[in-house]
């Protein structure tokens, strides 16, 4: 479950790494807004789980989860170098570096890593208007995103070697 739930939290990241990173000849993909909530739903094998994220600029990020009904309670806010968990009434901080250090840190760590270690990236404008980025990763695993024309949101993402797939919904744009 800490492997899935480590895999939940990159959802937040791969906006950062597939929104107006690369240049198309005469167009380019949106970029997508610094501030910003929306809801998650994640499946990784068969497990499933999903939660209401906020992003404000890359010194903060928060995730609720809704789903499945032992991890309603918990929410994991980190905002600058510092990481707080809370569970029902109890809460736990910790700075981001030991935070990385946890068996959880290390692999939202490594999950990351390996996604901004793309071997290649490809980016094709879409009929519908959406963005679609494919590629590679350090690991040898495909991966495919679809990034909404207008408002530059991720809409999902699959990584079917691993068995990952995210569907992001409800995205709003916030102050």
């Amino acid at each position: 479950m800490k492997r899935f739930c480590s895999l939940f939290l990159t959802i937040a990241f791969l906006s950062v790494i597939f929104c107006g990173c690369s240049k198309i000849e005469g167009e380019s993909p949106p970029d997508l807004p610094l501030n910003f909530k929306a809801t998650a739903v994640m499946q990784y094998n068969n497990i499933q789980v999903s939660g209401d994220f906020t992003v404000k600029g890359f010194n903060y990020f928060s995730i609720d989860f809704t789903a499945p009904e032992l991890l309603k309670p918990l929410k994991m806010v980190i905002e600058n170098d510092e990481c707080r968990l809370y569970y029902n009434n109890i809460e736990y901080q910790m700075n981001v570096n030991e935070f990385q250090s946890t068996a959880f840190g290390e692999q939202l760590a490594e999950c990351i890593g390996a996604l901004f270690d793309i071997q290649s990236l490809e980016i094709n404008h879409q009929k519908s208007g959406d963005w679609l980025y494919s590629g590679k990763l350090k690991n040898g695993a495909e991966f495919k995103a679809v990034q909404d024309a207008d408002s530059g949101f991720i809409k999902a993402v699959e990584i079917p070697k691993n068995n990952f797939y995210v569907v992001v919904t409800d995205f709003e744009i916030i102050e």
